[in-house]
Order: C-alpha cells, then structure tokens, then sequence
C-alpha cells in the first residue's frame, strides 16, 4: 500500500451519537499521522451537528435517510446520484467502513473507485472490503471505539497508542445560557432516536428517577433539569409529575448545540447509556450512565478520567444480553428495575462530593 501526506480519506459511520463519537479517536489519530491529508466523513443527517465544528474534519458528507425516503421514485435516483457523484469525484484513497454492512463497501469499489478498502466481517458484511477484521459475534470484550480504531493497523499504525478521550467541539453561535446560579444536574432519562422501538427495554424506571431528583434537590439544594428530544417529553413530563421538588423540563426544547452547553454547565449528568451519555463524557462533565441489557465495558464511557461513572445491577446471570447488534425480547427488565436508588445515589453523592 503505498500513501502520501495528502492521500484522501473517507470514513463512513451511519449511526447514531454514540457511534459517531466512538470514530473520533480513529480520526484524530489520521489526522495526527497526516496532518496534510483530506479526511472526511459520510454520515447521517441526525449527526452532522456532532462534526461540523471538528477542526479534524475537511468535509462532511450527509445521507439524510429519512428525506430519501420520503422522495418520489425519480428523486430518490437524483437525491442518490448527487451524493455519489459527489464522492467519486473527490477519489479517496482509503475508505474506514464502520457500517457492518455490504452497502457501502459495495458503492466504494464499484462507484467510489476507492481502492484500499477497511471495515469488519460480520456475517459475510465485508464482502467488498480488501482489509478486514472478523467479528464473530459483533463488538465484544473491548470498548467499540477500540475496535474502531484496530482498523488503523492496515495503515501500519499503533492503535494501543491513542488517548482514550472522545472529541466534541462547542459552538460559540449557539451557546445555550443557563442563568440558574444552583448546582446544576441534568436527567437524561432517554436514549436517542437510535434506539428506535426498543427503547423502552432500557430505560430505568421514571419513578427511581423522581426519587433521586428529590433527595439530590434536598441533600445538595440542586436544580435538576430533565432534557432529552421532543419524543421523550412524556418520559420528563412523567418525572416531573412524580418529583415533589421543583425541576426544570427543557425536552425537546434544545438543539445538540445547546443541550452540550447545558451539560457542560452542569455538575453532574445522569440517564440511561445513550448517544447524549457519551456527549457528556467528550465534554468531561462527571457522569452516571445507567447500564441494563448493554455491555459497560463495549458501550460504556471510553475515558481515562474516573469521573465518568456506570451503574448496573451486579450478580445477574442473564446481563448483559445485548449481543449480535440484537436486543432479546425480555418480560421483567430485573437489570434495570432492580437497581435501586441508593446505588445511584451513592455514586452521585461521591461524585458531587469530590467535584473539585
């Protein structure tokens, strides 16, 4: 393989949040080894808002789904031509495929014309990659930013090396300001619009939410703010019905820009793993992310800083059960109804105790 300073990189990663922020270290670390060379991205219109102001980036390329979809049979062609077009004439070097899907990989060789081609087998998924690493049973035994990064030994470099942070820009145009002079902690009771129809199987119950909204409120004299989309408004309208202590409820109320900037302002963030968790964890906010069916150590806060925390239900035989990228349908939820308040509180009460 032979690469110049200004070889062309393309990464594609059509996820969530989450996922996107897990390729942030793999695409610190090209640009650290060619700091002259092109690197972009295609990703998904849901987090374009993630990259647009990462100083690692030369251009962002957007496959909004849900707008294709929407589109006539002849537009839907054009909406494709367009975007494809764009890329082949760009001629990448090196495509970082972190779909786990033939799509891109197919669109790469074929339209693309990008020659060195990495990504995973999974399930016969790599079939148009000329470098890949098999993944037997989906991402396992290590954290998926990890994984991500793996692929940068096709580039002959050492992924063991890389900082274990996350990277997330604030915008300055878009500064959410919060004029709340009370210790400040934030509920993220959801978990993004990734999880789609399984998100309930996640969720810790709104009732252990309340609960320890209250005694933090009375305990430190804190002022919770329940955030999170528009669709997990019933989620933070059910918490603040069941709080005896004021809150403040701003779903759906804020875009990515100012929801980061209220975390960021805030003493502590606490809800279900999600994309926004690990937002938190790239804006070093301290932390309590909610572990139920999902691996801690592959999904978990990908941090060297001890401020960023997981609580989870110990000694269940039956956790974690997320596997194969699948969630199993499960009747009783016990990861998540069983843990209680005073393990959370616990970890929060030490957390704000050491803030400092």
């Amino acid at each position: 393989m032979q690469l110049y300073p200004t070889s062309k990189f393309l990464i594609v990663n059509p996820y969530g949040i989450g996922d996107v922020l897990f390729s942030t270290p793999l695409i610190r670390t090209l640009r650290e080894h060619f700091p002259k060379s092109n690197i972009s991205i295609l990703i998904g219109s849901r987090t374009k808002e993630l990259l647009k102001n990462n100083p690692h980036i030369n251009e962002i390329y957007v496959y909004d789904k849900d707008h294709y979809r929407s589109l006539p049979r002849f537009q839907r062609i054009a909406y494709l031509w367009k975007l494809h077009s764009t890329i082949h004439r760009n001629k990448f070097d090196v495509l970082f495929d972190l779909s786990n899907t033939n799509e891109y990989g197919f669109f790469a060789k074929f339209f693309w014309k990008v020659p060195y081609r990495f990504g995973f087998q999974y399930k016969k998924r790599g079939l148009f990659l000329t470098q890949k690493i098999k993944i037997k049973n989906g991402f396992e035994k290590k954290h998926v930013a990890s994984h991500y990064s793996d692929l940068l030994r096709f580039l002959n470099l050492d992924p063991g090396v890389i900082h274990k942070k996350l990277d997330f820009f604030l915008d300055p145009g878009e500064k959410y300001h919060v004029t709340e002079q009370d210790l400040k902690i934030c509920f993220l009771p959801g978990g993004g619009a990734s999880w789609g129809p399984n998100a309930q199987n996640r969720y810790w119950p709104m009732s252990s939410y309340a609960k320890l909204g209250d005694t933090l409120s009375k305990t430190f004299h804190a002022k919770i703010f329940l955030i999170g989309s528009l669709s997990e408004k019933n989620l933070c309208d059910q918490i603040q019905s069941e709080m005896k202590s004021p809150c403040i409820n701003l779903a759906g109320q804020t875009s990515l820009q100012e929801l980061a900037y209220l975390m960021h302002a805030s003493q502590l963030v606490i809800g279900s793993e999600s994309g926004p968790l690990h937002l938190v964890t790239a804006l070093k906010t301290p932390s309590i992310a909610i572990y139920g069916p999902v691996d801690e150590k592959t999904y978990g806060p990908y941090s060297a800083q001890k401020t960023h925390c997981v609580a989870y239900q110990e000694d269940l035989a039956c956790r974690p059960c997320y596997r194969n990228f699948r969630m199993p349908k499960c009747e009783n939820r016990l990861c998540l109804t069983e843990l209680s308040v005073d393990h959370v509180l616990k970890i929060a009460t030490h957390l704000l105790n050491n803030k400092n």
